[in-house]
């Protein structure tokens, strides 16, 4: 495999790692996004890792530095939200050179909610796999948190700590449950703006993999993103919740699983032929 440096837009200061298969199949290829404030190896080197196994089934992949993060210089004159786009389109251009047409993205946390804006605003954009994505807290996500701490001994021992040095500053349940805006900066929009954006990317048919970890403080069961969905999943989203998994999968055992579930979801839910 071919891995090289890449320098794209029009002033060349947007960086990315572009990977060539030694054979490619069909029209597709994968851009992986930043997570967070990281650069575009990703959290213990997970979007190299993954890039490798990717590029093995096939497929040309470029993880980038976005705009603002890593190596990558804030681009003058554009808001966050066009300075994505922006991104994305030169991405996309260098792989189109490459014969692809169409994209996968996967992002974790902040590249998660970047990858369903991308989605939703380009036709190119054929599956996301968002790690740690946006999911909003339902009835059943309260009812599971409160149950768990209920039973838990370490609760109990908690609460009674607190009792005893009420003067202290401890954690509240508010601390606990306070917004995701709080999680790696997240910068989510309006719920209904994040739910019109899902909406939109499955009326278009985009096959989506939502993939949770303990890591985040939002999410507790499999099925609760789509709850938050008007029309449920409609048969191109799936959910996984990996409830021993911290944030950046910093074990190497969550490393290897997550890049086999992403394998095997690319090859089993997305078209890799090549279309007229």
């Amino acid at each position: 495999m071919n891995v090289q440096p890449l320098f794209l837009g029009e002033s060349q200061t947007l960086f990315g790692m572009r990977e060539l298969p030694e054979q490619a199949h069909g029209d597709v290829g994968v851009v992986i996004l930043n997570a967070g404030v990281l650069h575009s190896a990703g959290p213990f080197r997970l979007h190299v890792t993954l890039s490798n196994r990717l590029a093995k089934l096939g497929f040309p992949i470029v993880r980038i530095d976005q705009s603002g993060k890593g190596e990558s210089p804030r681009r003058p004159g554009l808001d966050r939200a066009s300075t994505v786009l922006q991104d994305y389109d030169d991405v996309f251009a260098e792989l189109a050179r490459a014969g692809v047409a169409r994209v996968v993205l996967i992002g974790l946390c902040w590249g998660a909610d970047d990858a369903v804006y991308i989605g939703s605003k380009r036709d190119s954009v054929e599956g996301i796999v968002a790690l740690d994505g946006f999911a909003y807290r339902n009835a059943a996500f309260y009812a599971r948190h409160y149950l768990k701490r209920s039973i838990s001994p370490a609760a109990w021992v908690r609460l009674i700590k607190k009792m005893l040095h009420r003067s202290a500053r401890v954690a509240t349940e508010a601390d606990e449950l306070a917004s995701v805006n709080d999680l790696a900066l997240r910068d989510w929009a309006e719920h209904s703006e994040m739910v019109r954006r899902y909406e939109t990317l499955l009326n278009r048919g985009v096959r989506l993999l939502g993939v949770y970890t303990q890591g985040q403080n939002y999410y507790n069961h499999v099925g609760q993103l789509a709850s938050n969905l008007p029309n449920g999943d409609r048969g191109c989203l799936r959910e996984v919740f990996f409830d021993d998994t911290d944030h950046t999968f910093s074990l190497t055992a969550h490393r290897e699983r997550l890049i086999d579930l992403v394998e095997t979801w690319i090859q089993s839910e997305i078209d890799t032929g090549t279309r007229d």
